[in-house]
């Protein structure tokens, strides 16, 4: 702030100079403001997210009539309105932190930059204002799938209650001796087959559902696998994978996925609303949706003992043009084959795999990617985690220079590992008629928290068909 004059304008305002030079009008800086407001030829919104130093463009926007103004300040300036509708951020975090505590849709929030203030310091304010930009875009990614997604988790988790009177449920458990090798289907997967067997009686495997039929071809059965994904394409996979293994889910998953029988599944928190009525226990495991099941599987590690984790075939990338072990994306193999899946879930699908390419670079490196596999990179870095993360050295992924590598030799510091199922801590739980009956009653009759939670409005033929279905308990919703 020291280089940041304050200084008293002709008309009495207080003004700012940098480098000898007025940032504002030396006359009249308020004034100043309302005209670029004006000038923008902004309609007057809800929200405002402003970027301009001082306090002029916020004061402008106030007599606007915009009812939130999110400013961002990474440089404090005197405040010059004690307003309670200025939310300041003095860090991205911050930012995100109000974005989402205040339910803000990015898309209604419009953007105003001061341009003199930003030319100050160009190369860093130019940085923050790109990533204002890519946070603003997961915030709308999260909402949209959010949103899409909300009525899928809810349908299956309902089915999947009715059909069954009984589950495993995943509990916190002791401190494993042996590390985690997780393992995920990128396409530098194909040069960590052997990495993988070198590990398999030290580290315990735990594969991403896109990694099960890739590492079956090549021998390899993992101890573990999980899944997140409330549609078809997990079930694609798994259907393919032929061995007996242990499997985590949250009970949002696809009830087609539940009935496979070569998986013993045990089922972990979601922490969405019905979830509360079923894990009761708070030794239960827990994870909250975080758009990607490898954030899931880096929340649970910690809480079943584990303290380190290596992680292969992540990439954030495309490695040799290709970002799964199968195609380019493992949906033209899925379409091509399952063209009778015309669900809500096969257009979702449809929509998220038509997405834009481009590079982005880290250090001296440059990656071919497109957003989503950007913003989880970009989540996966910022984000603090409760173990050690590792990887080998034939890793492929921005967070090469990042994190440790390890090779084969690693695993020489570890004994023979026991059988996983025998160190997990597991309990049965009972779905009593009674439970259902509760559960039925809260979200048939509180209908603003079912509307927020899923996608269709009132009048929404799915919505009413919905709501008639759940309102008796009797309903079989495993058909």
């Amino acid at each position: 702030m020291t280089d940041y004059l304050k200084v008293t304008g002709r008309k009495g305002f207080i003004t700012y100079k940098f480098a000898d030079k007025y940032l504002y009008s030396n006359y009249d800086p308020y004034q100043e403001a309302a005209l670029f407001i004006e000038k923008s030829e902004r309609k007057s919104g809800k929200f405002a997210l402003t970027f301009c130093g001082a306090d002029f463009v916020n004061a402008a926007l106030l007599k606007k009539g915009y009812q939130t103004i999110l400013s961002f300040e990474p440089i404090i300036f005197d405040d010059a309105s004690d307003s309670s509708k200025i939310l300041r951020c003095r860090s991205l975090n911050e930012l995100e932190a109000r974005i989402l505590q205040n339910n803000i849709d990015p898309v209604q929030i419009e953007l105003f930059i001061w341009l003199p203030f930003i030319e100050t310091n160009a190369p860093i304010f130019l940085q923050y204002l790109k990533q204002i930009k890519n946070l603003l875009n997961k915030i709308t990614l999260s909402n949209k799938t959010e949103k899409h997604f909300g009525f899928v988790e809810t349908r299956n988790f309902l089915r999947n209650i009715y059909a069954n009177n009984k589950f495993n449920i995943l509990c916190k458990s002791a401190k494993k001796t042996n590390p985690a090798l997780i393992i995920a289907s990128g396409y530098s997967l194909i040069d960590n087959i052997d990495f993988i067997k070198s590990a398999m009686k030290k580290a315990y495997l735990c594969a991403l559902p896109s990694a099960l039929p890739f590492l079956e071809a090549s021998g390899i059965t993992p101890d573990l696998a999980i899944v997140t994904d409330p549609g078809y394409p997990s079930y694609y996979h798994m259907a393919k994978f032929k061995k007996n293994i242990l499997a985590i889910a949250p009970l949002s998953i696809q009830p087609t996925i539940v009935s496979l029988n070569n998986y013993k599944f045990i089922f972990f928190n979601y922490q969405n609303f019905p979830d509360k009525f079923i894990f009761d226990d708070a030794n239960s495991v827990s994870s909250p949706p975080e758009g990607s099941v490898i954030f899931n599987l880096l929340n649970i590690l910690p809480q079943l003992g584990f303290d380190t984790s290596i992680i292969v075939g992540l990439d954030f990338s495309y490695y040799k043009n290709r970002s799964h072990i199968n195609e380019g994306y493992f949906e033209k193999e899925y379409y091509s084959q399952a063209d009778y899946f015309k669900s809500i879930d096969f257009h979702l699908k449809r929509i998220s795999a038509q997405k834009d390419k481009f590079y982005y670079s880290v250090g001296d490196k440059s990656f071919y990617a497109d957003i989503s596999l950007k913003i989880y990179y970009e989540h996966f870095i910022d984000r603090e985690y409760d173990l050690e993360i590792l990887t080998s050295n034939k890793c492929y992924n921005p967070l090469s220079d990042k994190i440790k590598k390890v090779g084969a030799e690693y695993f020489d510091l570890f004994e023979n590992k026991s059988d996983l199922r025998d160190l997990l801590e597991i309990k049965q739980k009972t779905i009593d008629q009674e439970l259902i009956i509760k559960l039925n009653s809260i979200l048939y009759n509180d209908k603003n928290m079912l509307k927020d939670y899923l996608y269709y409005s009132d009048d929404s033929d799915m919505h009413k068909i919905f709501l008639k279905k759940i309102k008796s308990a009797s309903i079989d919703f495993s058909k």
